[in-house]
Formats: C-alpha cells, structure tokens, sequence
C-alpha cells in the first residue's frame, strides 16, 4: 500500500511538473521587429456606410490606399523610428472620385484634389515601440496645413450659419488629424506581456473622435508556408465612446446598438502584421430625442505585401504644340 502511495505521489508531481513546463512554453511574446533600413508596405481598404432615418439618406464611401514605412534607425529598447509615405490613393464616395495612379468619370473638386495630393507629397515621422505604441508623430501640423482649402470649401454650405459653421470647421479639423495620426495607431493591438492561446487582453483605439474598447484573444499559433509562427489574435468590440471635449456632435449624438468584431495575423518570428481585417457598426441615437436617428458602418482591411508595389503614375493632359510657323504668326500679331 505504501508503495503504491509513493507512485501515485510520484506520477502526480510528474504530471504537475509537465503541465507547469507546458503552460510555460506555451507563452508568447508578440512584439514588433524591426531593422534599420528595412521598407514595409501595407495595402488597405476601408469601406464606410452611414444613414440618416429622417432623411431617408444613405451615402457609401470606399477608399484604397497604399502605405510604405520605412524604419530609419532604432533605439536600444527596440523602438523604431519611422517615416511613413502614402503611395497610391482611390476614393469613391458621394464627392466624386480619385486616382492618383488612373483616370476617373466623376472627378472631385479641385480643392478635395489638392487634399489627396498633400497626402501623397508629404510623409510622417513616427516612433513604434515593439510593442505597437506610436509614441510620437511628426509631419501633422504641415499636412493640415496643406489640406486648408478641402476645409474652407466643405465649410461654404454653412456661410449663413456663423455658430455651426465653427461647430463643423472645429469637427473637420479634429477628425482630419486624428485620422492622420491614427495611421501609425494600427499596430497598437498587441498585447504588454506574454500570452498563453486562449488569454486576453484590453485595447483602447483612438479612432474618428471616438475611444474603442476591444477585447483581444489569442486565438491560436500555427505554422504558415514558411515554417513561421503565426499568431491568430481575434477583437471583440466592448464600447464605443464619444470624446465630447474634441468631437461637438457627442453634445448631440451617442453610438448604441455597438457591434464590432476582427481578425488579426501576426508573424512571431518575424515580429510583422501581416493582416488585420476589423468591422464595426452602430446606431446613431439622439442626446435629446433618446431615438435613433441613423446608422454607421466600417469594414477595414489590411495586408502586408510580399514585395514592393509596382504604382503607376498617372500622366497628366499634355498642352497640345501647335507647329512651328503658327507660332511664329502669333507673335507677328
């Protein structure tokens, strides 16, 4: 009897013991890598669908875009210092169309136009900590300033309305730079510590003038084509909230009926995001009717491209010549 009590005893540290070795293996850190001089590229899309009920009014927006970061030099801690430039831009929404790579039947207006130009002229600086936190970001002030005439002219419909017409300028120009500064925000999902598949952890996104808490779950570890390890990291939605000292429609207008869910791969070994997919969708309900007054709907992609992107410039119209002589008539005139 004794014996068997010993055994017992001894194949239950064993397998005590085993499950501690195994639950610390099973931990995983997932941080960002990066190399001096390395260059990244991102494609993303983002698909936008808002409704007004009173109106009966339903607009659809869809832009495209192509990103370059480049990482030009690196703290101790890991952290990276990057310049980020927009290569290509498509946007389909109500305002019309643009390509900076292709020709299109609606066109924008000039002003939208020299807005998606100031995207495409002028990078930003950032610094990315391994564990995705954009720690600083340079570049903003030059790139609003660029982007002053799309501002002037979406503020014209309001000339008559001095008080509301501050109220949209103030939304405008917020909502311009927090989507300018969260380019560099899309990394911030990973989690501080180590994680075992199945833990979770909370993350707070600072998006479109509003705060988004998501719960993260990694999902699972696998192995792709190239015998790396890939993290699958899953986004629950919690809470959508409105900062109502920098967003004037909060004053208004609170997101209910919240949905929100995504899918994010990132390559362990390599410490890279190779892909995020994320969907999000609301009601917008009135402060002062308590009714819903409308709808809102985000899809957004985004990859890691294998190899640098081949982006076409789009020619611009040549002044037609006229020969020669005609010219010389010209001036006789």
């Amino acid at each position: 009897m004794w014996k068997l009590r010993t055994v017992l005893l001894t194949v239950g540290m064993t397998v005590i013991a085993l499950s501690l070795v195994a639950d610390e293996a099973e931990k995983y850190d997932l941080i960002l890598k990066f190399t001096k001089g390395e260059k990244l590229y991102y494609e993303s899309s983002n698909k936008q669908t808002q409704t007004m009920l009173m109106m009966s009014d339903k607009q659809e927006a869809e832009n495209q875009s192509t990103m370059e970061i480049e990482v030009i030099s690196l703290d101790e801690d890991g952290t990276g210092t990057v310049i980020s430039r927009v290569l290509r831009i498509k946007s389909v929404s109500p305002q019309g169309e643009y390509d900076s790579a292709g020709s299109v039947d609606h066109p924008v207006s000039d002003a939208q136009k020299k807005s998606f130009e100031a995207i495409l002229r002028c990078p930003l600086k950032g610094k990315i900590s391994p564990k995705g936190e954009c720690k600083e970001i340079q570049g903003v002030e030059e790139l609003m300033k660029e982007m002053q005439d799309y501002i002037n002219e979406s503020l014209k419909p309001f000339e008559d309305k001095p008080a509301f017409k501050e109220m949209m300028n103030k939304l405008i120009q917020k909502t311009l730079e927090a989507n300018i500064r969260s380019s560099l925000s899309v990394f911030a999902f990973l989690p501080k510590d180590k994680v075992a598949v199945g833990e979770t952890w909370q993350v707070k996104q600072d998006k479109d003038l509003t705060i988004l808490e998501w719960e993260a779950t990694l999902k699972e570890v696998f192995k792709n084509e190239n015998d790396k390890q890939v993290a699958k990291i899953t986004l629950l939605l919690k809470s959508i909230k409105m900062d109502k000292e920098k967003n004037p429609i909060a004053t208004f207008e609170t997101p209910e009926n919240v949905k929100g869910e995504g899918e994010i791969e990132f390559n362990i070994n390599d410490g890279k995001i190779t892909a995020i997919k994320v969907s999000v969708s609301y009601d917008r309900k009135s402060t002062m009717s308590e009714q819903i007054v409308g709808s809102r709907r985000v899809e957004s992609k985004m990859i890691l491209l294998k190899e640098p992107p081949k982006i076409e410039k789009k020619e611009e119209p040549k002044e037609e010549t006229k020969p020669q002589t005609e010219k010389d008539e010209e001036k006789g005139k």
